[in-house]
């Protein structure tokens, strides 16, 4: 089973064996959570050392959480081991976060 509504900018915790939930932002499209049980998420870290890669972008202030999206690790995991919701990522930070991901996987600027 799915948890509901898995849609690109959200902030979700994935749960995993070994180092406990782990905060990200789902950066893969909607159309590929409606078509597929995947989804990639961008882990974020409250590291300020581990966020200084030059590509890292900074959580807006109001959210639940303080930190960096680091595109720079990402994972395909199965919707299932994502949490619920935290929130929504704001358009600006949304494209922030699209340049960063197109520097760091060297896709074409449009």
């Amino acid at each position: 089973m799915r948890p509901a509504g898995v849609r690109r900018g959200q902030i979700r915790r994935l749960r995993t064996t070994v180092a406990g939930d782990i905060l990200t932002a789902v950066v893969s499209a909607d159309e590929m959570h409606d078509a597929t049980s995947r989804a990639i998420v961008a882990r974020i870290t409250a590291d300020a050392e581990a966020a200084d890669t030059g590509v890292s972008v900074p959580l807006p202030t109001g959210m639940d959480a303080v930190g960096w999206i680091m595109p720079d690790r990402l994972n395909e995991v199965t919707q299932i081991k994502l949490g619920p919701s935290l929130g929504d990522l704001p358009a600006e930070t949304l494209e922030h976060l699209d340049v960063a991901l197109g520097v760091v996987l060297g896709l074409p600027r449009r």
